[in-house]
Protein backbone atom coordinates (compact mmCIF):
# COMPACT_ATOMS: atom_id res chain seq x y z
CA UNK A 1 0.00 0.00 0.00
CA UNK A 2 1.03 3.68 0.18
CA UNK A 3 3.29 5.13 2.94
CA UNK A 4 2.65 8.15 4.13
CA UNK A 5 4.73 10.96 3.13
CA UNK A 6 6.65 13.33 5.11
CA UNK A 7 8.93 16.61 4.73
CA UNK A 8 12.43 17.37 6.41
CA UNK A 9 12.67 20.71 8.18
CA UNK A 10 15.75 21.95 6.51
CA UNK A 11 18.24 23.33 9.14
CA UNK A 12 19.21 26.91 8.14
CA UNK A 13 17.31 26.80 4.71
CA UNK A 14 18.75 30.42 3.08
CA UNK A 15 22.38 28.98 3.66
CA UNK A 16 23.15 28.59 -0.24
CA UNK A 17 20.97 32.13 -1.23
CA UNK A 18 24.29 34.04 -1.98
CA UNK A 19 25.18 32.88 -5.75
CA UNK A 20 28.68 34.26 -4.67
CA UNK A 21 29.27 31.83 -1.52
CA UNK A 22 32.94 30.08 -1.65
CA UNK A 23 33.88 27.19 0.09
CA UNK A 24 34.66 29.17 3.28
CA UNK A 25 31.53 30.95 3.55
CA UNK A 26 29.88 27.45 3.10
CA UNK A 27 32.53 26.20 5.92
CA UNK A 28 31.63 28.79 8.48
CA UNK A 29 27.87 28.06 8.15
CA UNK A 30 28.34 24.58 8.99
CA UNK A 31 31.13 25.84 11.85
CA UNK A 32 27.21 27.63 12.68
CA UNK A 33 25.45 24.67 12.73
CA UNK A 34 26.70 21.23 11.45
CA UNK A 35 23.36 20.39 10.64
CA UNK A 36 22.72 22.46 7.20
CA UNK A 37 22.64 19.25 4.94
CA UNK A 38 22.39 21.25 1.67
CA UNK A 39 25.71 22.63 2.78
CA UNK A 40 27.10 19.16 3.26
CA UNK A 41 25.51 18.36 -0.34
CA UNK A 42 27.15 21.13 -1.67
CA UNK A 43 30.17 20.99 -0.75
CA UNK A 44 30.36 17.07 -1.35
CA UNK A 45 29.37 17.19 -4.85
CA UNK A 46 32.07 20.32 -5.21
CA UNK A 47 34.38 17.53 -3.83
CA UNK A 48 33.76 14.29 -5.98
CA UNK A 49 35.61 14.82 -8.73
CA UNK A 50 38.54 15.95 -7.14
CA UNK A 51 38.75 14.60 -3.43
CA UNK A 52 35.94 12.01 -2.90
CA UNK A 53 36.79 10.55 0.44
CA UNK A 54 36.23 14.28 1.28
CA UNK A 55 32.97 13.89 -0.61
CA UNK A 56 32.08 10.81 1.48
CA UNK A 57 32.83 12.47 4.69
CA UNK A 58 30.27 15.26 3.81
CA UNK A 59 27.71 12.77 2.21
CA UNK A 60 27.93 10.36 5.50
CA UNK A 61 27.83 12.81 7.96
CA UNK A 62 24.46 14.51 6.46
CA UNK A 63 23.00 10.78 6.03
CA UNK A 64 23.15 10.09 9.29
CA UNK A 65 22.30 13.58 10.62
CA UNK A 66 18.81 13.48 8.42
CA UNK A 67 18.49 9.77 9.60
CA UNK A 68 18.42 10.93 13.27
CA UNK A 69 15.48 13.01 12.29
CA UNK A 70 13.67 10.32 10.46
CA UNK A 71 14.65 7.44 13.06
CA UNK A 72 15.75 3.76 12.54
CA UNK A 73 11.87 2.79 12.54
CA UNK A 74 10.80 5.29 9.37
CA UNK A 75 8.70 3.51 6.86
CA UNK A 76 7.73 6.16 5.15
CA UNK A 77 8.47 8.24 1.64
CA UNK A 78 10.63 11.59 1.41
CA UNK A 79 9.55 12.60 -2.01
CA UNK A 80 11.58 15.02 -4.21
CA UNK A 81 8.99 17.26 -4.63
CA UNK A 82 9.31 18.41 -0.96
CA UNK A 83 11.89 20.93 -0.99
CA UNK A 84 13.40 20.52 2.11
CA UNK A 85 13.67 16.77 1.42
CA UNK A 86 16.52 17.25 -1.21
CA UNK A 87 19.29 17.89 0.25
CA UNK A 88 19.22 14.72 2.41
CA UNK A 89 18.23 12.73 -0.95
CA UNK A 90 20.84 14.48 -2.83
CA UNK A 91 23.62 13.43 0.36
CA UNK A 92 21.90 9.97 -0.06
CA UNK A 93 22.80 9.47 -3.90
CA UNK A 94 26.31 11.23 -3.15
CA UNK A 95 26.73 8.82 -0.77
CA UNK A 96 25.97 6.26 -2.56
CA UNK A 97 28.18 8.00 -5.71
CA UNK A 98 30.80 8.19 -3.53
CA UNK A 99 31.23 4.94 -1.84
CA UNK A 100 31.26 3.28 -5.52
CA UNK A 101 33.51 5.28 -6.41
CA UNK A 102 35.78 4.39 -3.68
CA UNK A 103 35.26 0.90 -4.36
CA UNK A 104 32.28 0.03 -1.72
CA UNK A 105 30.20 -1.32 -4.80
CA UNK A 106 27.64 -2.96 -1.87
CA UNK A 107 27.37 -0.28 0.55
CA UNK A 108 26.87 2.30 -2.85
CA UNK A 109 24.36 0.12 -3.61
CA UNK A 110 22.96 0.12 -0.73
CA UNK A 111 22.45 3.65 -0.40
CA UNK A 112 20.81 3.86 -3.83
CA UNK A 113 18.44 1.40 -2.93
CA UNK A 114 17.51 3.57 -0.05
CA UNK A 115 17.33 6.23 -1.44
CA UNK A 116 14.74 4.31 -3.87
CA UNK A 117 13.06 3.70 -1.04
CA UNK A 118 12.78 7.34 0.37
CA UNK A 119 11.75 8.33 -3.02
CA UNK A 120 10.55 5.49 -5.62
CA UNK A 121 9.84 8.23 -8.57
CA UNK A 122 13.76 8.48 -8.45
CA UNK A 123 14.49 11.77 -10.20
CA UNK A 124 18.44 11.56 -8.93
CA UNK A 125 18.72 8.01 -11.03
CA UNK A 126 19.55 5.85 -8.73
CA UNK A 127 17.98 2.95 -10.42
CA UNK A 128 20.38 3.45 -13.30
CA UNK A 129 23.36 3.74 -10.87
CA UNK A 130 22.15 -0.01 -9.89
CA UNK A 131 21.51 -1.29 -13.31
CA UNK A 132 25.54 -0.29 -14.16
CA UNK A 133 26.40 -2.07 -10.86
CA UNK A 134 24.49 -5.27 -12.10
CA UNK A 135 22.23 -4.85 -8.73
CA UNK A 136 19.08 -3.78 -9.99
CA UNK A 137 17.15 -6.16 -8.30
CA UNK A 138 19.24 -5.67 -4.82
Amino acid sequence: GARPAFQLEQVMAGALDDPEADEVDLLNILASDVRCLAVHAHLGDHAFSVWPLLALRHYELAVAIASLSVGPDFDGVLPWGLVDNRPFLRCLHGLGRARVRLGQRAAGAEALRRLLRLDPSDPLRARTGLADLGDLDG
